[in-house]
């Protein structure tokens, strides 16, 4: 792989990832500072997936800008969208470690240390996902009118807010969806909410689930 010509401020911050293991992959980047004989957690990054054979650049959240425009090498790259380059006060002379916390294969398992209860709560996103769209395919086949699909949706978006916890990720889940279902549906119509909802579930259908 052919290295990127970084240059400027933050640019020592930025590393690569490269994708080597057969399939694709979702990770979890933590990125740690050791300073001062003490190593903290400074940034968690959720969610972030690689193909196989793809490459993915990763720094601090305050170096996004330094990863816009970099050419591929013939390579897919995923980097975070362009934004200036922050204070990196935080940063003088620390040593500043990115790893993989974890991820999941496309096979659905789980790999990594379950830290801050991660496991559980990817566990419990991932159901709460394959409901949601399970649901809100089920009333769209069955015919109901768009007043009574919002009116499921504000009562379930509701329901989810008030049982809503940093602990209980299914209830954050479910308003983040509902929100996003009222909006296709006041702002595009019962047409594009049947076709999302279809979609949704059929891939979630088919999509292994997360496991050790």
């Amino acid at each position: 792989m052919r290295p990127y010509p970084l240059s400027g401020q933050g640019a020592s911050l930025v590393t690569a990832i490269r994708n080597d293991s057969g399939q694709a992959v979702e990770l979890r980047i933590l990125i740690q500072l050791s300073k001062g004989g003490k190593t903290i957690p400074f940034h968690l990054e959720m969610g972030r997936t690689l193909a196989t054979g793809a490459v993915t650049l990763v720094a601090p959240p305050e170096v996004g800008g330094v990863l816009a425009g970099l050419p591929n090498a013939g390579k897919p790259v995923l980097a975070p969208a362009p934004y200036p380059v922050q204070p990196l006060d935080a940063y003088q002379g620390a040593k500043v470690t990115a790893s993989i916390n974890s991820a999941t294969l496309a096979s659905g398992q789980f790999i990594g240390a379950a830290t801050q209860n991660l496991f559980d709560a990817l566990v419990a996103e991932d159901k709460a996902k394959r409901k949601f769209f399970s649901d809100l395919a089920r009333w769209v086949s069955a015919g109901q009118t768009q007043a009574q699909i919002e009116q499921a949706l504000t009562k379930r978006k509701a329901t989810a807010d008030a049982a809503y916890s940093f602990t209980n990720e299914a209830a954050f889940t479910e308003p983040g969806l509902s929100q996003a279902g009222l909006a296709i549906i006041q702002y595009e119509g019962m047409a594009s909410l049947t076709s999302w909802a279809t979609k949704e579930n059929a891939a979630w259908a088919t999509k292994p689930s997360i496991h050790r």
